[in-house]
């Protein structure tokens, strides 16, 4: 089914700088079944999201400097499920990944469900820590279909970014103060013509770290600039892409 990652081919052959700083961190999984599409290196979705995941524990931990992480796997609503347990360290995140088993099918995705749960648990933390440097990170190849936080049917034709309830209930969530930085991953089969849900995303990741990057305005219809500063650009990674090493997160 599904799991959450963003910005395009170029993107892939560059380092991309992340946040100056970084105290604590949330990342969602998607285990659902569409993650076990096969790529064009015979791994899947799934292998390369849960490789990808450990490699951000070690940059999180030695790169940024990080406090604390929280990983979940999420898939149909009300089964988020942290992996750690909470917050934890370098050490404990590690070992968790190596003892759950690395499967991907759960038959639904409750993306929005899982942002805004895993936001509201994070920004919650981070107060009682005295701290706002935080980061949500969204490893994906799902749609939303069936989240009973935060979701919602298609209620307007689409204009600019905005199409359906759930985007607005995630970007009024991840916008309220403090804004939340959100870094969308997501796997798909090419850079191109991706879904407007993902679109909606690569927005929110552009918006939600160029505001933490000293831009303004969060109105969910206007695209940022190019030009725009965000330290967590949304990145797309395309099934056709053998090379992944080259993939920061």
């Amino acid at each position: 089914m599904k799991t959450l990652i963003i910005y395009i081919t170029a993107l892939l052959a560059s380092n991309i700088s992340w946040a100056d700083r970084l105290d604590y961190a949330t990342i969602l999984l998607d285990t659902t079944g569409s993650m076990n599409t096969l790529r064009a290196d015979g791994s899947t979705r799934c292998d390369l999201a849960f490789q990808m995941t450990e490699d951000s524990i070690y940059e999180f931990f030695d790169d940024d400097g990080g406090q604390g992480l929280n990983i979940y796997t999420f898939g149909v609503s009300g089964n988020l499920v942290s992996i750690t347990n909470g917050f934890t360290d370098k050490i404990n995140a590690l070992n968790k990944m190596t003892e759950i088993p690395r499967v991907c099918n759960q038959s639904s995705t409750a993306l929005a469900e899982a942002i805004c749960v895993g936001s509201d648990e994070l920004r919650s933390h981070g107060n009682s820590k005295g701290t706002n440097y935080l980061t949500l990170f969204v490893m994906t190849d799902g749609k939303e279909l069936s989240s009973q936080v935060c979701g919602g049917r298609d209620t307007i034709e689409s204009t600019g970014y905005i199409s359906k309830q759930w985007h607005q209930s995630v970007w009024d969530n991840i916008m309220k103060e403090p804004v939340l930085p959100v870094a969308a991953r997501i796997f798909w089969p090419s850079a191109s013509e991706i879904p407007d849900d993902f679109e909606f995303l690569k927005v929110l990741s552009i918006t939600s770290g160029s505001i933490r990057g000293g831009a303004s305005g969060s109105s969910i219809q206007s695209k940022p600039s190019a030009e725009a500063r965000s330290y967590y650009p949304p990145i797309i990674i395309p099934d056709s892409v053998i090379d992944t090493k080259s993939i920061s997160r």
